[in-house]
């Protein structure tokens, strides 16, 4: 199975170059993504604000009442530890009664973060995309877009053989795991499926030469490491 290993990982690569000659640069999925993340974030800032607002203007506090009525008073809790008039119960209360607002809050900045952050990106890359009928512009974008894919490409790799060589390394997938985690579940499933990766991974000749002198190689055996 291991030239399966270095099957795909040549796959890859040579759609990375057929991508990065007809995408280039200024057409990476890349920017979508992020297009996508910051949305998200709009959306979740948007959310944060609109609760921030409603508690200043005290409306959570009146709407809080009308979330106590309809689950019914508090009258003691975990021994009288918390109480109706305690804060983490009003807090409770008070997400409650934010949470319709919170998710249309949530929607309507994912919405409008995601068209104003489209506008911003055709105003940068439809320019862009009209220089590619100039060659030399083309052929820089191509080797851009070719060289970020390769990047990302590479980031992933490295991480997942890091991963995989690091806990395989004296058993320290158990420690990860930690003490607790099911026999069956940690000797058994997960180490089947850690040793024969390795095993395929290190026969590879490409995959095997990239799986040895992996630079993360290091950093993922300290990170897994410390859990011990």
């Amino acid at each position: 199975m291991y030239f399966i290993i270095d099957g795909i990982l040549i796959g890859i690569m040579v759609l990375i170059v057929v991508f990065g000659i007809r995408k280039g640069f200024t057409g990476h999925f890349i920017f979508n993504i992020l297009r996508t993340v910051l949305s998200f974030a709009c959306g979740a800032g948007a959310a944060v604000g609109a609760y921030f607002l409603m508690d200043s203007f005290g409306w959570l506090e009146f709407m809080k009442d009308g979330v106590i009525s309809f689950f019914g008073n508090i009258t003691n809790t975990f021994g009288g530890a918390i109480t109706q008039d305690s804060e983490v119960v009003g807090m409770i209360f008070k997400i409650i009664a934010f949470l319709p607002f919170g998710i249309l809050a949530l929607v309507l900045g994912y919405i409008i973060g995601y068209y104003l952050l489209g506008l911003i990106m055709k105003f940068i890359t439809v320019p862009l995309a009209k220089l590619r009928k100039y060659t030399a512009w083309r052929v820089i974008d191509n080797i851009l877009g070719t060289v970020v894919n390769f990047a990302i490409l590479g980031a992933v790799v490295l991480a997942v053989f890091g991963a995989v060589h690091a806990l395989n390394q004296n058993g320290k997938q158990n420690a990860v795991l930690g003490e607790d985690a099911p026999a069956e579940f940690a000797n058994h499933s997960i180490e089947v499926v850690l040793t024969t990766m390795h095993e395929n991974i290190s026969a590879a000749p490409l995959g095997g030469l990239i799986y040895e002198y992996n630079p993360l190689n290091g950093m993922f055996a300290e990170m897994f490491g410390s859990a011990n």
